[in-house]
């Protein structure tokens, strides 16, 4: 195997990271092999291992720098939080993926990432339910214009049962969106804490 070829193995083993995180990898990972030169190519690999191990290395090592980068942060900034908490949880199970782990602390990895997903599972369907109250109160709203001329106290009640369909669905997908962005995160911050921690 050349330089060439463990690089684009690595590469391909590290497509959990978002690609400026795997570019700068992959960069550093070439310098290191420019560094030692063509005829110490294969004493690089092999100080490496095989580019799956390499990678699984990697992962924990960025699992633990965003550990520690994050440990002091105080207030994140909820729209970066929403993005990266997702995008983070993957990046913290292939870290605990790539350890060492004994079979009790796999299950109970497994176990909790189990009950993480189905919680985030029940999260989103009270946002979609709360996307069709929404919906229903638009609806029931427009209902109520119509009836407005013909019979007003009637169209008032509708019109009222409209907007407060409305205000219930817009807190329902507003306020359980904002709960699954910082289940996500916690559930990031507490998966790469194990990691961390077993590191």
């Amino acid at each position: 195997m050349n330089k060439e070829t463990y690089l684009k193995e690595l590469r391909k083993n590290l497509k959990v990271l978002d690609s400026k995180e795997r570019d700068e990898v992959i960069a550093f990972y070439e310098e290191y092999f420019d560094d030692a030169g063509v005829e110490n190519e294969a004493k690089v690999i092999e100080e490496f291992g095989t580019p799956k191990e390499l990678s699984k290395k990697i992962l924990v090592d960025v699992v633990n720098r965003r550990f520690n980068e994050s440990e002091g942060e105080e207030e994140v900034e909820d729209k970066k939080a929403k993005n990266s908490s997702i995008r983070g949880i993957w990046v913290v199970l292939a870290a605990l993926l790539a350890l060492p782990l004994s079979p009790i602390l796999l299950a109970l990895v497994i176990v909790l990432a189990a009950i993480a997903f189905a919680i985030v599972v029940t999260i989103i369907a009270v946002i979609l339910s709360g996307a069709l109250v929404v919906g229903v109160g638009v609806i029931t709203f427009g209902l109520g214009l119509t009836l407005l001329l013909s019979k007003f106290g009637a169209a008032i009640t509708v019109i009222g049962c409209g907007l407060i369909c409305y205000g219930v669905g817009a807190f329902l997908v507003i306020g359980f969106a904002k709960l699954l962005s910082l289940f996500c995160y916690a559930v990031s911050r507490g998966f790469a804490a194990l990691v961390h921690k077993n590191n």
